[in-house]
């Protein structure tokens, strides 16, 4: 084998040494660690559904109204009461035109007394037949009766006072049945005193008009 010159063999031995030399790989810089990603909380459970309402009871349908029954009608009331001086009316009649006439017949036969009218007129009240003529009980029990008295409730007739002269309890019943004898009577409660025997009390001509009431007579068959 030829020599070779030197300088020949001063590059192949180069490019030995550079084959045989290990290669290098080049450096990788340093990854950072990776954090794994926090977790996902779990969603918080649903509160529990709230139960349904209880489906309503249907209500049970009210009783049809029962209508109230008509009102008896009011039973008529008439008082006259005399005091002294002094005459007081009071009570209810169904008729205005009745209870007119008995203050206009006291008012105009005991002009000087003092009238207290306190009667009053409703339509529900029974209608009275005696209303029409009970002033010829009344003016002849004022002025023959001291301390007179009339009541009428509910077919009862009462009577009070004292009496001017003897007798005059009998005449006073007669003529209330006569006047107050209507379908719907059923008592009088005649109370009317008598004057001791003997004795007689003078008329009350100053409290009777001019056109004073008779002494009560018997009334016709």
């Amino acid at each position: 084998m030829k020599h070779l010159p030197s300088c020949l063999a001063t590059l192949l031995l180069s490019l030995l040494v550079a084959c045989d030399a290990p290669v290098k790989t080049p450096s990788l810089p340093p990854q950072a660690e990776q954090t794994p990603p926090p977790a996902t909380p779990e969603p918080a459970p649903a509160p529990p559904a709230a139960p349904a309402p209880p489906a309503p009871v249907a209500a049970a349908p009210e009783p049809a109204p029962v209508p109230p029954a008509p009102e008896p009608p009011l039973k008529p009331i008439l008082e006259v009461r005399e005091q002294g001086n002094k005459i007081t009316l009071s009570g209810h009649l169904s008729s205005r035109f009745q209870i007119a006439d008995i203050v206009s017949g006291i008012t105009s036969n005991f002009p000087d007394a003092e009238i207290v009218n306190n009667l009053t007129a409703d339509a529900r009240i029974e209608e009275v037949r005696w209303g029409n003529r009970v002033n010829d009980l009344l003016l002849p029990l004022i002025h023959h009766l001291e301390d007179a008295r009339f009541y009428y409730e509910d077919g009862v007739t009462h009577l009070e006072g004292t009496a001017t002269k003897p007798g005059m309890n009998a005449e006073f019943q007669k003529m209330t049945v006569y006047v107050m004898g209507d379908s719907d009577a059923r008592d009088i409660k005649n109370q009317i005193k008598e004057p001791a025997a003997g004795k007689s009390t003078p008329l009350k001509k100053d409290k009777a008009g001019p056109d004073a009431p008779p002494d009560p007579v018997e009334p016709p068959m």
